[in-house]
C-alpha cells in the first residue's frame, strides 16, 4: 500500500509499462485512452487532483485499499488495455485493430 495522488499512480503505471505514457488504460466507465490523456482528465476534472489515496499499482491495474487495509474488490480504478484483450472493451474488431494499428489500411 502506498499513499499517492491518482496522477502519481498513473505516472507510475506508465513507467512500469513498456509503452510508457502511450499505454492504454480504462476505467469501468470510460473508453480506452492513453495514460497521458487520463492524467490530463484528472488534472482538468477531478475535484481535488492532489488528493492522496492508498493505492496499489501493478503492471496491469491501479487499485484502492479499504480503510481496514484490504484491497478493494471489484473493478480496478484503472486497468491497462492490452491488444489481445478478449472483449475489446465493447469495440468491434475493426475499431480495436485500428486503435492498435492506426496506419494499416482496411
Amino acid at each position: 500500500m502506498a499513499e499517492m495522488t491518482m496522477i502519481e499512480a498513473l505516472e507510475k503505471l506508465a513507467h512500469i509499462n513498456e509503452d510508457g505514457f502511450e499505454t492504454l488504460v480504462k476505467t469501468n466507465a470510460s473508453e480506452p485512452q492513453a495514460i497521458e490523456y487520463a492524467i490530463e482528465d484528472v488534472r482538468n476534472y477531478a475535484e481535488d487532483p492532489d488528493e492522496i489515496f492508498d493505492l496499489r499499482v501493478t503492471e496491469d491495474t491501479i487499485r484502492g485499499y479499504e480503510e481496514n487495509g484490504y484491497i478493494k474488490c471489484g473493478e480496478p480504478l484503472y486497468r491497462v488495455v492490452r491488444e489481445n484483450d478478449d472483449n475489446h472493451c465493447g469495440m468491434s474488431d475493426q475499431e480495436w485493430t485500428k486503435m492498435f494499428h492506426p496506419n494499416e489500411e482496411e
